[in-house]
């Protein structure tokens, strides 16, 4: 919306700042995607390694319980 003090002003000037508002957010507009790009890139990074700790974890949990008493190293004093 426009204000009623805006609406004074003569039409070219009216349209000039609609253009610098409108280059404003298309500068703003791809600030944004870029961010959002490059936190999906990052999120995508982030489940790679999350699925490599958990195939980790599942392999070293298997691997103990395989492990009997005779396996177990005495606690040391």
């Amino acid at each position: 919306m426009s204000s009623p003090e805006e609406q004074k002003q003569p039409l070219p000037e009216r349209l000039e700042d609609l253009e610098v508002r409108m280059a404003y957010l298309e500068h703003m507009l791809g600030e944004l995607d870029s961010v959002i790009r490059q936190t999906a890139d990052e999120l995508v990074n982030v489940r790679m390694v999350v699925e490599d700790l958990r195939k980790q974890a599942e392999v070293e949990s298997g691997e103990t319980k395989h492990m009997g008493l005779e396996d177990e190293k005495p606690p040391h004093y």
